[in-house]
């Protein structure tokens, strides 16, 4: 396979394919667990966050699972279309039907597991946006639960143009903050 940035070969076996498809899925299970994790633990702790120690375990162990979530999603993506597309892929014992074979199978079941990963962004990013907006506690009702599931159907109903915005404004992101930290 060439990666498209670098441009560079790289070389990868059918094994090889199906252990990094496996291993990405791993890895975005346990994004989920510890996203999940915080939280729920957060909830638990709500009276007890001022604690600096609750909150920085909390910061650690959710940024971590978000970070599991958004690079096992942005690889796997790589994985698929590169097995989908055969993109100057070489392998010293590949069949390209079975290669497309496992991409294309790849690319369905990754596509829910995506979705999940993205209703736990919005999650997260509404609790942001509310808490700071808001000086105040703030009490969580049904219309928190009604808005993060109407936005979770559309971004798993549209899960490939999620993808492509979260490329695109991720690496606007990165650019804003190093031109930040350049200045």
């Amino acid at each position: 396979m060439i990666d498209e940035k670098k441009n560079t070969d790289i070389i990868l076996t059918y094994k090889a394919v199906v252990f990094i498809s496996i291993y990405y899925l791993f890895v975005f299970i346990l994004g989920i667990y510890f996203s999940l994790k915080t939280l729920l633990f957060y909830l638990s702790l709500v009276d007890d966050v001022s604690n600096i120690s609750n909150v920085l375990l909390l910061t650690i162990l959710g940024s971590l699972g978000m970070s599991c979530i958004g690079s096992s999603i942005f690889y796997s993506r790589k994985i698929y279309k590169y097995c989908i597309n055969s993109i100057n892929l070489t392998s010293p014992e590949i069949n390209f039907k079975n290669i497309k074979c496992l991409g294309s199978f790849f690319y369905y079941i990754s596509r829910p597991l995506f979705s999940i990963g993205f209703s736990l962004l919005i999650i997260v990013g509404l609790l942001s946006g509310f808490m700071i907006s808001s000086s105040n506690k703030i009490a969580l009702t049904q219309g928190f639960i009604y808005i993060n599931m109407f936005l979770s159907f559309f971004s798993g109903f549209s899960a490939g143009s999620m993808i492509r915005s979260l490329e695109k404004k991720g690496d606007l992101l990165i650019k804003k903050i190093t031109k930040g930290e350049q200045e």
